[in-house]
């Protein structure tokens, strides 16, 4: 499918406009379709209303603004066309399901920087923005396919009723495939904003990959009916084949493209997640040395509790990240909870001690975020 198919130059056109008034009669306008026969095709190709597409891509973009800047709510909600605070509100609400305030409160507790570096924030956007591109061009051509054959059944029904079981089985495959891409695209528009995608990235890579090969083992099959066909059908059915050897040409190029973005976004958001986990390792590191020392005061009894610190604090502190391991994470807490537990009966004893224990508690927290993260291996 060339980039000059009507609705695919409409889609890269709201890309190009995302943060300007974007209305149907302006989109039917640039490609010289009326406002409804542009939304009927535009509903068919897509799989979504032309607002409702314009919308979902706006709070997409938006949603990325919240967890990767500090500007408020307000500021985003007019960048994007929105008139008032509790207009993007209510808008943000009914297609994620929590309200902005929410969802930036949400990232801020998984682990995000509250402010990512603006070469990250540009580079995540770049990279499921052209995922999304590529997905929304293959989607449209599968979808374009279907109906030039469904076209084609109707105004050469008598030649094709002999194979009408055949173009059927075609179709519905080829829709199918459209349908998971459609699927895919609402999960890569997630994983940059939510590290618990980045587990589904391999998922996604195999049904793109099963897409591609789906697509051409489709075009071959078509093709190897053609050979068979009747002489005078053969010439008849040469356009249609032409369309599903470019959708499964298109299909294995673009699956490649999508997954070298998907590797480059997993790699990214996995790279921003092990330095937040290395912080937060040094600030565990940090808070446990401080406690550490105000319990191992010589006329405190409370060395033995410090001594237990220290033995973690000295092993978290002699191993570089790349050798920590959910194992050795998971021990620390739990000798922490042990130790906790210990400590809160020397409170009860002794309560005006109570603010030399404080630091065990952000410690074991600290480390216990860290456990959390998926990267880790056993």
């Amino acid at each position: 499918m060339s980039d000059k198919s009507p609705i695919f130059h409409s889609l890269a056109m709201i890309e190009e406009n995302i943060r300007e008034r974007i209305t149907v009669e302006m989109l039917a306008a640039d490609i010289n379709f009326s406002k409804y026969h542009y939304q009927r095709i535009f509903r068919e190709l897509v799989g979504d209303t032309v607002m409702g597409y314009v919308t979902r891509r706006k709070l997409f973009l938006a949603a990325g603004e919240l967890a990767g800047t500090k500007d408020s709510v307000l500021e985003i909600a007019l960048r994007y066309g929105y008139d008032s605070h509790e207009g993007f509100t209510r808008s943000f609400k009914a297609h994620l399901g929590v309200t902005p305030t929410e969802y930036r409160k949400y990232h801020s507790a998984i682990g995000f920087p509250e402010r990512r570096k603006e070469k990250s924030r540009m580079v995540y956007s770049k990279q499921t923005d052209e995922i999304i591109k590529e997905l929304n061009s293959l989607i449209v051509q599968a979808k374009e396919t279907v109906a030039d054959t469904r076209k084609f059944r109707r105004t050469d029904s008598q030649a094709l009723a002999f194979y009408g079981q055949f173009w059927e089985l075609v179709t519905e495959r080829t829709e199918k495939m459209a349908e998971k891409l459609q699927e895919i695209l609402k999960r890569v528009e997630m994983a940059a904003q939510n590290s618990d995608e980045i587990s589904a990235h391999f998922l996604l890579v195999k049904v793109i990959d099963d897409t591609a090969f789906e697509a051409n083992v489709t075009a071959f099959q078509v093709g190897l009916m053609i050979s068979r066909a009747m002489p005078e059908h053969q010439s008849l059915f040469q356009p249609l084949y032409a369309q599903y050897d470019s959708l499964a040409q298109n299909a294995q190029i673009k699956s490649r493209k999508i997954v070298d973005f998907l590797k480059e976004l997993s790699n990214l958001i996995f790279h921003d997640m092990r330095k937040q986990a290395e912080q937060r390792i040094q600030n565990a590191i940090k808070s446990g040395k401080a406690v550490a020392d105000k319990l191992s005061d010589s006329a405190l009894p409370y060395g033995y509790i410090a001594d237990g610190i220290t033995a973690i604090v000295e092993e978290l502190d002699s191993i570089a990240l790349e050798d920590v391991t959910l194992s050795s994470l998971t021990g620390a807490v739990l000798t922490l909870e042990t130790i906790d537990f210990a400590a809160c009966m020397d409170i009860l004893r002794t309560p005006h001690h109570r603010q030399l224990f404080d630091g065990i508690t952000n410690f074991k927290e600290e480390l216990d975020w860290t456990r959390q993260q998926s990267f880790f291996v056993i």
